[in-house]
């Protein structure tokens, strides 16, 4: 699986950092390593001697983006930033900061193109589908720079991502919607949601008068997607 290919490329590349680097560079403190590879005591073995000022440096996966709370924790630095989405980069950051001490996030990649900076009035509604692609990391670098706000970034992701497939599983890309844009029009599809659960609340078995036609529509053009909402 794809999944565990990458875990597998993440976990050799902090073995390879932590023996470079605890043998060289940080010689002088003390280095742990953890690993999603590494049975549950290990783990908290390891955290709960970070929290203890007994360690200087954690490397690690990405196993700590989120559960670990080390509020002594001042700086990470994320090793090929531009491999990881926006919500991931944004719970790594989450793990320093924890108190009132200046803290630190530094993004480090290798691409030039990644470091690329957008003008202030840059807009991603302007972009293509293929230029979206085509800077997705540049994009998500400079977002994460330009904003502390999880709620900014989350609509920079749906943005770039797209919502995926209402009515099916695809958890990415553009619905095909034919009059509407979920990006854009969020207005209107707020208006359609209160509508939506006005019916729900008056009429959920969509048997009166007034609503059957919205049950025959739906029954029409979406029997087989409707399946989805009775799976548990």
């Amino acid at each position: 699986p794809l999944v565990e290919e990458s875990e597998k490329i993440d976990l050799k590349s902090a073995e390879k950092a932590y023996d470079k680097l605890s043998k060289n560079e940080f010689a002088g403190y003390r280095v742990a390593l953890l690993h999603g590879k590494m049975k549950w005591k290990e783990k908290e073995a390891t955290m709960n001697k970070l929290a203890e000022h007994k360690y200087d440096i954690l490397i690690a996966t990405t196993v700590i983006e989120v559960g670990i709370d080390i509020p002594d924790a001042t700086i990470i630095l994320i090793n090929e930033s531009y491999r990881f989405g926006l919500a991931q980069l944004h719970q790594l950051r989450g793990r320093v900061g924890r108190r009132d001490k200046k803290s630190y996030c530094i993004l480090l990649t290798r691409n030039d193109n990644y470091r690329k900076k957008f003008h202030d009035k840059f807009s991603i509604d302007y972009l293509s589908p293929a230029e979206k692609e085509r800077y997705k990391a540049t994009i998500r670098l400079n977002a994460m720079e330009k904003y502390n706000s999880g709620f900014d970034l989350s609509e920079i992701d749906l943005k770039l991502r797209g919502p995926g497939d209402i009515f099916g599983t695809e958890q990415s890309g553009l619905p095909n919607l034919k009059y509407i844009d979920i990006i854009i029009d969020k207005e209107i599809i707020l208006l359609a949601k209160q509508d939506a659960f006005k019916v729900i609340n008056d009429d959920k078995e969509l048997n009166s008068d007034a609503y059957n036609i919205i049950k025959r529509v739906l029954m029409k053009n979406y029997n087989k997607e409707l399946a989805y909402a009775k799976t548990l």
